[in-house]
Order: C-alpha cells, then sequence, then structure tokens
C-alpha cells in the first residue's frame, strides 16, 4: 500500500506547474530561510517576504554579519520574530562554527537554533536529497485522513507514530519528490475544510473518504486557556519625536519596540511615574477599551495613551524621530494602534 501510494505521489508532483524554491535549484541557505518563513504563514503572504529577505541578505555571511534591527526591519509585518532572532543567531553559528557552511546532515542541522525535526528534515531532504519524511500540519492532516487515525498527532506518541508513518513512504532517491507531492497535496487539496477530495490522487486509498469520515480526521487539538496579561503603554510625544524602548527581557516580543510600557492589571500612576521619572506630564488619560492580541499561550491586553509634552524631558535618549517608525519592529498589537494615530503622532 505504502509504495502504491508513494509512486503516485512522484506522479503527481511531476505534473505540478507550481514549483517551490528546493524545485528551482534553490540551496540550502534559500531553503533554510524559506521553511522558516513559512512556519506559521500562508504561502501567498510569506512568499513576497521571502523574495525580499534573499534580496537584502543574499547569503548566510552577509546574514550573520548585519544587525538584528535590520532583520527585523525586513520581517516587519511578519510576526512571530522570535523567528528572525533565530536566523541571525543560526546565521552567525554557521558563520563561526562551521566555516560558513550549512551543515548537510540532520543531526547537525537540529542542533541549530530555531530548528525543529520539521525544519531539519525539510533541509535534509530539500537540500541534500536524503530520504527523510518531512511532516508540517497539512502533511500530518493528510496522513490522519489516509489512515483514519485517532492517534492525537499533538502528543509526544501520535508525534512518533506519524514520523514513523511518514518513513514507510519514502523510496530510495525519491524522498524529495514524496515530501513535495505530500505537502502540496496537503496544503492545497487535503485542506482542512472543503478538502477537494474527488481530484486527490490518493482518493480511492484513503480510509477517511472511502467511509465518509473525512470530517473527523485529524482529531481536534485539546487547547489550554490563554494566560491574560495587561499591559498600560504610553507614547510621549515631544517636537515630533517619539519616545520608544526596545524589550530586552526573555519574555514574549523581545528584541521589539514600544512605548513607556507598565504591566498590571490596574493603572498605577504613582508606580509608572516611578519608573519613567524622565518625563514631565500632568496626567495621562488612556483610551477605554482594552485590545487584544492572542499569542500561542498569552493572551495580552493593552490599554494605549499619547501625551505630549509641554516641556523637555530630563532625557532625550529615548526618544526618536517620527519617520523611525517604519523601519522599527513593534508587536503586532503596537503597530495597529501607531497606525491608527499616526495622523495625531504626525503634526
Amino acid at each position: 500500500m505504502y509504495h502504491q501510494i508513494s509512486q503516485k505521489a512522484v506522479f503527481f508532483i511531476e505534473n505540478v506547474t507550481q514549483k517551490m524554491p528546493w524545485q528551482l535549484g534553490a540551496n540550502a541557505y534559500e531553503i533554510w530561510i524559506f521553511e522558516i518563513i513559512m512556519q506559521q504563514t500562508r504561502l501567498e503572504q510569506g512568499f513576497p517576504y521571502y523574495k525580499r529577505f534573499l534580496e537584502r541578505f543574499k547569503d548566510i555571511e552577509t546574514l550573520a554579519k548585519s544587525d538584528i534591527d535590520s532583520v527585523y526591519e525586513v520581517w516587519k509585518g511578519l510576526g512571530y520574530y522570535s523567528r528572525a532572532r533565530n536566523i541571525h543567531e543560526t546565521a552567525k553559528i554557521v558563520l563561526n562554527n562551521h566555516n560558513g557552511i550549512f551543515p548537510d546532515t540532520y543531526d547537525e542541522i537540529i542542533k541549530l537554533k530555531g530548528i525543529g525535526s520539521y525544519s531539519a528534515a525539510a533541509i535534509s531532504s530539500f537540500a541534500f536529497q536524503k530520504d527523510i519524511a518531512v511532516l508540517d500540519g497539512n502533511v500530518y492532516r493528510l496522513l490522519s485522513r489516509l489512515t483514519a487515525s485517532s492517534i492525537d498527532m499533538f502528543s509526544n506518541a501520535g508525534k512518533k507514530y506519524y514520523e514513523n508513518l511518514a518513513q514507510q513512504f519514502m523510496l530510495p532517491h525519491q524522498g524529495a519528490l514524496i515530501n513535495q507531492a505530500f505537502m502540496h497535496i496537503g496544503s492545497n487539496i487535503c485542506k482542512p475544510k472543503n478538502p477537494d477530495c474527488l481530484n486527490c490522487p490518493f482518493n480511492n486509498d484513503c480510509k477517511a473518504f472511502q467511509t465518509e469520515s473525512i470530517e473527523n480526521f485529524p482529531v481536534p487539538k485539546k487547547r489550554n486557556p490563554l494566560k491574560p496579561r495587561f499591559f498600560f503603554c504610553v507614547f510621549f510625544i515631544y517636537q515630533n519625536k517619539i519616545a520608544l524602548y526596545k524589550r530586552t527581557q526573555k519574555d514574549i516580543w523581545e528584541g521589539m519596540y514600544q512605548g513607556a510600557v507598565i504591566e498590571n492589571e490596574q493603572f498605577d500612576l504613582n508606580e509608572f511615574k516611578r519608573q519613567f521619572n524622565e518625563f514631565n506630564f500632568d496626567s495621562i488619560t488612556f483610551e477605554n477599551d482594552w485590545q487584544i492580541q492572542k499569542l500561542s499561550h498569552i493572551k495580552a491586553h493593552f490599554k494605549f495613551a499619547l501625551v505630549e509634552l509641554n516641556q523637555k524631558p530630563k532625557k532625550m535618549n529615548s526618544f526618536h524621530k517620527i519617520s523611525d517608525i517604519e523601519k522599527m519592529a513593534f508587536p503586532k498589537i503596537i503597530s495597529n494602534y501607531l497606525n491608527q494615530q499616526m495622523n495625531r503622532i504626525i503634526y
């Protein structure tokens, strides 16, 4: 059964006109960047970022010798900025520890920062032609429906089960083609909702389709409630400059910019003045409603305020030109607010 499906997969992908970077002779660096950008990102959204990234950072050495803010500038709007930090760190590791040459074995690749089992398998398969199964969310869904498996793919046992299952579809020297086919079919045909089963090359082999139970697979993930966190963010403006701070702590949005922020469920003016005593202001009026951004484990609540200062602050080192905002990376919720308020900020 497995080899028959694999042969169908090879035939299918060889007749697909849409080409991915690895089908166009991309090297390990380019495939690595593509795979990281495409995590949690749709192809139509991520591909322009991929092209711009390679235009700005043509190789590992260029990336490694660039500063993180320039990486954030290209990444801006893509989200999940920890990916950008990990890419930058890994580039420096490859340059310094591997003479700028990307490792060519799975065991070495997976040691690199920000590269998990999926990305390591993808790079090994597509860049170095290793017969290692590549499992992204689309492939997990496809395999679950093919086998009508109720095993939880989000559990450790489930992950191991699907890794072993996917490996059984590998054929000698054809692993890359099979991986490409499974990823393409999972993404474009075996979609989460309204899958195009009639045009799937595996429909005669798919247990879920044959038993008319497609909607039952994969088994839904059990989600834990998001932890609520509350932030009050104030933007101080003085003579067409805005006070911005980089988040340096090992926490959400590390390395990104924000206004003067205090984290608490209730706003404490005295504590805020103690932390930001360089500003001269009489009062702060926040917008009434909480604005919310959901992260993987966090539900962040923000209230914002703009304060135009009449007196020069004691320190000016935190102030930036308003025009610099376009080049700086902000959490999405803060970026949205600044965009909404731009007419008030520029005057």
